[in-house]
């Protein structure tokens, strides 16, 4: 459907009717619980925004899939950024010091070209119903073994074209909390810092992503089951010690797929599972492992992997980030 297009900045203008830039939302106003904005709309925003009053950020909206809404930053002209991640013109939402931004609503919610950022020794956004992150740059730079980004207590949830930044290497940080986590779907995405991006995970797809500067490991499955996991065409680099990780022996991994992945350890295996057990309905083929002290892969039974001793990354692996090209 065509959605209705409105406008926010911050402080409002005009009327602060939301029809157009001369008219345009308080911000506040718009993540208020949405106060003003509808189902049915794309609100484009424009403008730096730090409420700096001590109060977490709730927004709630109740889109449908016949009725989606959309809350996108621009630079100079609305859309003008659409494609485009960490080009540092989106607009920058930042959280209040040790508050979290909590965001409800259905699926058919999502936040695009907007830079998120806080300051907090736990979670810094919590998606208490599933939400749609394209093109967006969010960051938690509070130096915290507890530090995260998201928690996601929701059943479905996507990420595309993000950039996703922890402060931290600190034991403990992580990118992902997980309480309800089945389907998330993220694609072309980079992950930087943290001590690890996912810990305790279930039911992920990756496909494009970049992992890089973990500070122990990029993927560790920890306590419980982990049913469906996809990773392809990825590239891992930077982690400390593993790359991938099953690191608790009590978990079982079905249905797994590692395919055309580039895995780049400095210390330790570049692909484990500490349970041979574990290998259940597993599909390791074309990828390329690399590990300063040799060590490739642990426990893949049936699986071959090639020692490949020449690996050369490139100078930044990010640099081409903004153009939404993660590859090495």
């Amino acid at each position: 459907m065509a959605l209705t297009e409105r406008y926010s900045n911050v402080g409002g203008s005009g009327s602060e009717d939301g029809t157009s830039e001369a008219n345009a939302w308080d911000i506040a106003d718009v993540l208020k619980a949405s106060t003003v904005a509808a189902a049915g709309q794309r609100v484009n925003h424009k403008g730096d925004y730090d409420p700096n009053n001590g109060v977490d950020i709730t927004f709630s909206l109740a889109a449908t899939g016949a009725s989606p809404f959309v809350l996108q930053g621009y630079d100079t002209t609305p859309q003008d950024l659409e494609g485009l991640v960490n080009t540092g013109n989106e607009p920058k939402i930042t959280i209040p010091t040790s508050k979290f931004l909590q965001l409800s609503g259905n699926r058919e919610t999502t936040f695009r070209n907007l830079d998120i950022i806080a300051d907090i020794t736990n979670v810094a956004i919590l998606a208490t119903h599933a939400q749609v992150f394209q093109y967006c740059k969010l960051s938690n730079i509070a130096n915290s073994s507890g530090a995260k980004i998201l928690q996601l207590n929701v059943n479905t949830c996507s990420f595309d074209r993000c950039y996703l930044k922890l402060d931290t290497t600190i034991t403990g940080s992580e990118m992902f909390n997980f309480i309800s986590d089945y389907n998330l779907n993220i694609t072309n995405t980079v992950f930087d810092g943290g001590a690890m991006a996912f810990n305790s995970i279930r039911d992920l797809s990756l496909t494009n992503c970049l992992f890089v500067n973990q500070g122990n490991r990029c993927l560790s499955y920890g306590t419980g089951n982990s049913y469906q996991l996809g990773v392809t065409n990825c590239t891992f680099i930077g982690a400390n010690n593993q790359v991938v990780i099953d690191s608790n022996a009590s978990a079982t991994m079905r249905r797994k797929a590692f395919q055309n992945n580039i895995f780049h350890s400095f210390a330790g295996r570049g692909l484990w599972f500490s349970n041979s057990t574990q290998n259940q309905a597993s599909a390791v083929s074309d990828n390329l492992f690399w590990t300063d002290d040799g060590s490739f892969v642990g426990n893949l039974v049936g699986n071959t992997v090639p020692a490949i001793n020449t690996f050369e990354p490139s100078d930044d692996p990010l640099v081409d980030a903004a153009g939404g090209n993660y590859t090495l």
